[in-house]
């Protein structure tokens, strides 16, 4: 199963650099399962995200979630990761604002081989009376021989002092299958107020 998450790997190791956030408070996840998709909603993590039923979540670390299908075969395989990144309005925050954040994760993935990001455009977050203004691109790279291709939302929080991101990414040849699959769970993602 560890070798399920390498395609997401590279992007952790470098954010490594980045400054994570505390656990606020140690809670129990829920997985509510309906017909098709699973709940998570945990306590800390300041939003929901429903997910398929046969795709299981692990935390790599207390501010980053990854998604992925159960029982791979295939070495690398499409991922969803949420993490959450503090603000300078925040105790030990690192991100000013918004473009820092994606400055950030696309410096990143330029030090990658064959790396091609495309610029960021706006992202308009807008659920149960909640508007929120992020950004979000894709990007190319080539991670241990193997093409991928990867999407980024960024978004702050209301109050600014953390930044939801939410990263899919995919062997090329594997993108498009299940980009349906990370845009239902890009919708049903629910960020608290």
């Amino acid at each position: 199963m560890k070798k399920g998450f390498d395609i997401l790997i590279l992007l952790f190791i470098l954010s490594c650099f980045l400054f994570v956030v505390p656990v606020f408070s140690q809670g129990t996840a829920k997985a509510v399962v309906t017909k098709d998709v699973k709940l998570f909603q945990e306590k800390g993590f300041g939003y929901s995200i429903q997910y398929p039923a046969d795709w299981i979540y692990r935390k790599q670390d207390a501010h980053i979630l990854l998604f992925s299908r159960k029982d791979v075969a295939e070495k690398y395989v499409p991922i969803v990761g949420i993490q959450n990144l503090l603000s300078t309005k925040a105790k030990d925050g690192k991100y000013p604002n918004l473009m820092a954040v994606i400055e950030d994760f696309q410096n990143q993935i330029k030090i990658t081989k064959h790396a091609k990001v495309f610029p960021p455009e706006p992202f308009i977050y807008n659920k149960r009376g909640l508007r929120l203004s992020g950004q979000q691109f894709i990007a190319e790279y080539n991670y241990k021989g193997v093409n991928n291709k990867q999407y980024l939302v960024a978004i702050p929080r209301l109050n600014g002092d953390i930044f939801h991101v939410f990263i899919y990414s995919a062997p090329e040849n594997q993108y498009d299958i299940y980009f349906d699959t990370a845009k239902a769970m890009l919708d049903s993602w629910i960020i608290e107020k």
